[in-house]
């Protein structure tokens, strides 16, 4: 009745991923880069390159109208050539910054991770990661971004401080706790499996609502339950938690993904005085 009440729709057994596969929880492939490979590079990359300014699109028209017709009083090449010159360079930065980014994200998504199966901790590359796997967060793991938002379930001193300034921006430390009452032995020496029913993923950072079930036991659990994905552990000791969500369905790529990227001064002033000049020339030959 209660997840009923509280809408906790969302289903993910713990600790065991056949009865996860049939809910198809995305993988936790991070992949920053914008183009996978080199043909989506030069087709898309480039119609990128030429139509997301005003500029751009201006002196491209301009180009063609001076290349296509008779009717211009300059050389047919007098624009085209620079303009083309101008985006083939951008073209090349723009193969640059993808390709670290390719490699950065090849880096990222090999970083092992330890994860508590019956037959105990494994190593899986953090591409590997699943909905509902119980992990164990090392001490080593200090300065590193966690690599998923996590319910903690065990840690010798039933809390951890985490640093979140990759979400919050505030540096100062964050206390998390394991969801009260629940008092597990060490998933390193006993597996944990259960049931974990919450309620739909979202960007909030202050809200996340759910009920761990081992058996007839209940345990509510919130906010101050979850490590999320891109924390920093702060504190020297391991910690177990279960995977809630991975990579697309963290509230981090969620946050990150409904912040409008910000266009530079110059290139919003310059888009501005093209738009002028494009309307000045529109009503100059209505006017002609």
């Amino acid at each position: 009745i209660f997840c009923f009440l509280m809408k906790l729709n969302r289903v993910i057994v713990v600790g065991e991923q056949t009865g996860n596969k049939a809910q198809r929880y995305p993988g936790n492939y991070l992949h920053t880069a914008r183009y996978p490979n080199f043909l989506s590079l030069i087709t898309f990359g480039l119609l990128w390159i030429i139509f997301n300014s005003v500029s751009s699109c201006y002196f491209l028209i301009v180009s063609l109208f001076q290349l296509l017709t008779p009717f211009s009083p300059t050389g047919r090449f007098s624009t085209f050539a620079p303009y083309a010159s101008n985006k083939a360079i951008e073209l090349y930065f723009l193969h640059l910054d993808n390709a670290k980014k390719k490699l950065d994200d090849w880096m990222i998504n090999q970083r092992p991770i330890r994860v508590v199966t019956k037959n105990g901790l494994i190593s899986k590359p953090r591409s590997g990661l699943r909905v509902g796997d119980v992990v164990m967060i090392e001490a080593e793991w200090r300065n590193e971004e966690v690599p998923a938002d996590i319910l903690l379930l065990f840690s010798p001193s039933r809390d951890v401080y985490i640093n979140m300034a990759s979400l919050t921006g505030e540096k100062d430390p964050v206390q998390k706790k394991v969801p009260e009452g629940l008092a597990l032995k060490s998933p390193k020496e006993v597996p944990v499996y259960g049931v974990l029913y919450t309620d739909p993923v979202n960007d909030d950072l202050e809200s996340f609502n759910g009920m761990l079930c081992f058996g007839t036991d209940r345990y509510r659990c919130n906010e101050d339950n979850i490590v999320l994905a891109g924390s920093v552990l702060l504190q020297g000791t391991d910690i177990f938690g279960v995977v809630v969500a991975t990579h697309t369905e963290t509230k981090l790529h969620m946050k990150n993904t409904t912040i409008a990227p910000k266009r530079g001064v110059l290139s919003t002033q310059l888009n501005t005085v093209t738009k002028y000049t494009l309307l000045f020339l529109v009503l100059f030959i209505i006017w002609g």
